[in-house]
Order: C-alpha cells, then structure tokens, then sequence
C-alpha cells in the first residue's frame, strides 16, 4: 500500500528551479523589473464617473402639454428658477378658470360677511346670520387656497396666457439630458429635461472580491488618467472612498466601491471611464505587467530570477489591475520578473526534479 501512495503522490512544492541559459532563450524567457514608483500602497481599478442621485433633477410636463418653445439644449449650465421651456395646456386654462372663478367667490363672501358684520352691529340681522356668512366666507376661503395651490405646482403662471406653462430649472446645474422638441405632444409627467450639479461627483469601481478586506471608506482615491476629458487633464483629482458594496457580483465576483471627488469645471464628465488609484493599508506595493501574474490553483504567483538561470515561485497579492498591469505585494521594487514564457515556467515547476 505504501508504494501505490507513494506511485500517486503530488510532487513536493518547488520554490526554485535552476534553468541552462540556452533553455531559457529557447524557451522565449523574458524578465522586467517591477516598477516600486507611485505603487507603494495602491491598488488600481477602472472606473466609470457618475453623478449622485441626490444632485440630479428631472423636469417633466406637469399636465399633458403641447411644447411651444425650448430655451435650454444639452451641454447649457443654469441657474436655479431659470426658464427652461414653456408649455400650452388645455387643462391649464380650466385651472385658471377655476382660479379665477374661486377669487370671484371669495371676494364676494368677504364683501357679504363686512355687510353682515356692520347689520349685525346694528342690530338688524340675527347672530345665526352672522356665523353663516362667516362660515361661506371661510369656505371659499379655502377653495380659492386650494386651486392657487393646484395652479401653482402645474407651473403655471398667473401672468401668463392662458393655459400657458413656464417650466423653470429647480436646481443651478448642467442640462444632461433633453427628451423633447418644439410643436412635441406631451404626456402628463412626460420628461423635457436631466440637470444635475457637477460637483461633487462620484467615480464607481468594481473591483475583486479578493481585494474587499484591504479596501476601507475614508482611504484616499486619486484619479490618474482621463483619456476623455478634452483638453484638461483629469490626472491629480483626489477624493475619498465614501461607500463599499455589500455583495459581491455573482458573474464577475467583483464589489462596487464608490469614491467621491471635487474636480476642476470639465476635467471629469458624467460616463467618462479613468483609472483610479486607490490608497491600500499594509504592505508596500509593486506594479508589474499583467501577463507576469500565474494563476496557481487560485492563488496568483509571480517568477521572479534570483540568479542567471535561477527563478523562484512567489505568492503575491493581488491588487487592482489596469493598462496592462497590475499591483501586487510580496515581491520588492526592482526584482526581475518574468513576462514571458511564464507557462513554460509553470510546466518546469510542476514537473517532478528528475523530469527536468
């Protein structure tokens, strides 16, 4: 029993394999030094930039609506109470004409309950008089309250004409979204325009479930390439992590990590995708090509040469990766990586001694 064990044991784990140069040029075995510059601590992710729900608007047609004219288009930034459109409404114009008819009214039971009061005064009319104009005047009172208020969160203007709707910007912010043209029909709630506020904004990672435990909210985020951002460079933005998803992402195993951060007017637009660096608590950490990074069982393993011809296996942590590379820790600033020919390193530590 002991020798069919032994016939079916696992090769013992090798840390070093010592390789003939002429094996390791046939074998189209390549290093590069790990880049230790601007690595130590970070860990780097795609990103895309988002604005925050609380900092976005929708402007929709109050009532259904013809739309008469537009005053804003994509791209224009506005003020808080700007016009943004004006709208016509044949339900509009019954809500003026019930304003209209409810101030009538109004001012007549007020005009009734000073006649009263003076005859009461006088004493020519009965208390119960009095209290029953009192009481119409406060009705009417209300009912005209009632349609002002209607009138009102319609938007529609007691200056305006008749059945006319000014729709005005409830926030200062830039038109992102329009979904509307002149002489358009439109549903009630039907939306005209997206505003938000630019600043601050949010960047969104999703980045490995491996990575979860080293990530925290508060660790700094600096934004390091913007290859949408027009003329301005977003390279330097800074932010902080502010959120850490709570479940990871059954397709892709990776966590939304949100960061918040303050850029220059144009330096950030709202779906433009960066890379983002985020500030990782421990070790210091290298940046090498993504290719010298060996999946080993799960565990990803780098080869490092320690000697002409002599590489050993080291198990690495993996931070984020992106533009090829990627961030890990276990292995110092300068070490020789391999970066080519790393699946014929894997075979050769593999396989048992002899068979070398």
């Amino acid at each position: 029993m002991a020798v069919a064990a032994a016939a079916f044991a696992k090769p013992p784990s090798v840390e070093r394999r010592t390789i003939a140069p002429q094996q390791v040029d046939a074998l189209g075995i390549r290093m590069q030094p790990a880049d230790g510059s601007n690595a130590a601590s970070l860990a780097r992710y795609p990103a895309q930039v988002v604005v925050p729900v609380a900092q976005q608007r929708l402007v929709a047609a109050p009532l259904p609506a013809l739309v008469e004219s537009l005053q804003v288009a994509v791209g224009d930034e506005v003020r808080a109470g700007q016009v943004l459109a004006v709208l016509r409404s044949t339900q509009a114009s019954e809500l003026q004409r019930d304003v209209a008819q409810a101030n009538s009214q109004a001012d007549l039971a007020r005009r009734n309950l000073e006649r009263d009061e003076q005859l009461f005064a006088e004493g020519l009319i009965a208390q119960s008089r009095l209290e029953a104009a009192r009481a119409q005047a406060r009705q009417a009172q209300a009912q005209q309250l009632e349609r002002r208020r209607a009138l009102a969160q319609a938007g529609v203007g007691a200056d305006g004409g008749a059945g006319q709707i000014t729709l005005r910007a409830p926030i200062a912010g830039v038109v992102l979204e329009q979904h509307a043209v002149v002489g358009q029909r439109l549903e009630q709630a039907a939306p005209l325009y997206r505003i938000a506020a630019l600043d601050p904004l949010w960047v969104e990672m999703q980045a490995p479930a491996t990575d979860a435990a080293s990530l925290a909210r508060g660790s700094a985020v600096r934004i390091e390439a913007g290859p949408q951002a027009g003329r301005r460079d977003a390279a330097g933005i800074v932010g902080r992590v502010i959120a850490l998803g709570q479940s990871v992402d059954a397709a892709t195993q990776t966590l939304l990590v949100r960061a918040e951060v303050r850029a220059p007017a144009g330096a950030l637009r709202p779906g433009q995708t960066v890379v983002a660096a985020v500030e990782v608590p421990g070790a210091a950490s290298v940046r090498v090509p993504a290719a010298a990074v060996v999946d080993e069982g799960g565990a990803p393993v780098v080869f490092v040469e320690e000697a002409a011809g002599t590489f050993r296996r080291v198990p690495v942590t993996l931070g984020g990766s992106a533009d090829g590379t990627a961030t890990v820790t276990g292995i110092e600033a300068g070490a020789r990586v391999v970066v080519q020919g790393t699946a014929a390193l894997k075979a050769i530590f593999a396989a048992p001694p002899a068979a070398q």
